[in-house]
């Protein structure tokens, strides 16, 4: 087995790069090096490792990001219907949600344990996929239009979340810019097609489409999401008040948002939405900027599955 770590120093404010600095001390194990250079770049990593493994011999990798969603996003991009990767992952941005819902190592030890397995476990999972236009992108959490995404826009560009990463405090940007957006944020009206229905939605805040449950650095959106289970779930908030929404966004932390009417939910394969004005997007936590009005949007099921280093040692085996 062949162990690649992808290390973008530059996550959760330098966190990756102090805890990679620590853990290279702790490796006993071999290994192969990279640190990403820009944005994409471990995509362009992951993706080499993908071709390699289609024509060596010892063609097995495990391939471990180490960073925060954006960089556990562009590994499982790069290497998303490979048959010979495995992915891993260890913690270094300021949301996490990845590892809340999904398998993480959380030492060294842990890492190198399974490493040295006959055999090593994985779980196969799910990848959704987000087009318009001419335009596709793929995601592993969740993806949205509209509040969340703004809330994105605005924690990205601040120069808040670096402070608050330096005191190991990063996930509060995201509260604080979501209590900020609360006055500031103009709704919009969204029409959703999903399997031979049209839903009309007015005085829309967010549409998330989500893959597992945690989004924003915690809120447990979609608790009915798993990765797993070859389906997406859609949740819409709606025709709520700006005190009533954030009633909402405080009991979403324990997935309690569920009981209000203005929080509609779906399930299914596949969501086209069509907005009714420019509204902001994302993907995994990343801005897309925004979408035109009028246009189109697909949110389905990828036909390609990754697979995820199971430290159960209870699922299926390579």
């Amino acid at each position: 087995m062949n162990v690649i770590f992808i290390v973008n120093e530059h996550a959760g404010g330098g966190k990756a790069a102090a805890m990679w600095s620590k853990l290279k001390k702790e490796l006993t194990i071999q290994y192969t090096e990279h640190c990403t250079q820009y944005a994409g770049h471990a995509i362009d990593i992951a993706r080499s490792y993908t071709k390699r493994s289609v024509t060596e011999e010892d063609s097995r990798y495990l391939i471990v990001a180490v960073g925060g969603d954006g960089t556990v996003h562009e590994v499982i991009e790069g290497v998303a219907g490979s048959e010979h990767i495995i992915v891993g992952a260890m913690k270094a941005g300021s949301g996490n949600d990845f590892a809340r819902g999904y398998t993480v190592f959380s030492t060294i030890e842990q890492l190198e344990l399974y490493v040295e397995q006959e055999t090593l476990a994985y779980t196969t999972n799910d990848l959704g996929q987000l087009q318009w236009a001419d335009q596709k992108s793929s995601f592993v959490n969740n993806t949205g239009v509209g509040f969340d995404a703004y809330v994105v826009q605005l924690v990205n560009r601040s120069k808040l979340k670096k402070l608050l990463n330096t005191i190991k405090l990063g996930k509060l940007a995201y509260l604080i810019f979501t209590v900020w957006a609360l006055f500031t944020y103009k709704r919009f009206s969204a029409r959703i097609y999903n399997e031979g229905k049209i839903l009309e939605f007015r005085d829309v805040w967010f549409i998330a489409v989500c893959n597992q449950p945690y989004f924003g650095g915690g809120m447990k959106i979609s608790p009915r999401s798993s990765t797993s289970d070859q389906k997406l779930e859609l949740t819409v908030v709606h025709q709520l008040s700006r005190i009533k929404l954030l009633t909402v966004f405080l009991t979403v932390f324990w997935g309690k948002h569920e009981r209000f009417k203005e929080v509609s939910l779906l399930q299914g394969h596949e969501f086209e939405l069509e907005l009714q004005a420019d509204v902001a997007a994302h993907v995994d936590g990343e801005s897309l900027g925004r979408i035109p009005a009028q246009q189109r949007i697909t949110c389905r099921l990828d036909e390609r599955k990754w697979k995820l280093a199971d430290l159960s040692q209870r699922s299926r085996t390579s």
